[in-house]
């Protein structure tokens, strides 16, 4: 009778980012995050129309925070074409 076979993990082991580092993401990947292109999160920056975002140390680097990009998304809800803001009650 053979001996079981032993497994190995050749795997990498991955590194864990901070839960605060992990709430905030580039402009790439909140797009992905959303479901929109990069130029839209641009385009909403300079129209002050998108999320909410930061500019951390360097001028040339933006960041979006986790939970607003989801209160936008929220805040984006509309029942119909015509409609600018769904009430939180229920009423447009």
């Amino acid at each position: 009778m053979l001996p079981e076979p032993k497994f190995v993990n050749i795997e990498k082991p991955v590194q864990q980012a901070s839960v605060a580092q992990a709430q905030y993401l580039s402009t790439v990947q909140a797009a992905a995050y959303l479901g929109v292109s990069r130029q839209t999160l641009e385009i909403g920056r300079h129209k002050g129309t998108g999320p909410i975002y930061c500019r951390p140390a360097n001028r040339r680097i933006v960041r979006y925070f986790l939970p607003d990009l989801d209160a936008w998304m929220q805040d984006s809800r509309r029942q119909h074409t015509s409609c600018t803001h769904i009430d939180p009650r229920g009423r447009s």
